[in-house]
């Protein structure tokens, strides 16, 4: 599994046991539904958070992968100039 796949899971995991816990327990209705919209407040915060970190990630590993290519063809550009130059001589 993927890193976001397995984020994903655990956010999931951990906003149905918020939600089940809180449910089944004994406060009376509009303590439960303050509760539960504070918890959906928090799921929303971490999705986000989550969401931003992944955004982070592929960003650094994009603009790596840009760099390395740039590298790349300035190395293979340099080479193929001084082989036309060691041809010509």
């Amino acid at each position: 599994m993927d890193t976001p796949k397995i984020i994903a899971s655990m956010l999931l995991g951990a906003a149905v046991g918020a939600v089940a816990g809180v449910l089944f327990s004994p406060a009376k209705g509009s303590t439960t539904r303050r509760k539960l919209y504070r918890r959906g407040e928090d799921f929303v915060d971490d999705i986000e958070d989550s969401i931003s970190d992944f955004y982070e990630d592929v960003s650094k590993r994009y603009s790596s992968v840009v760099d390395e290519a740039h590298d790349l063809a300035e190395k293979s550009k340099k080479s193929v100039t001084d082989k036309i130059n060691e041809i010509k001589k």
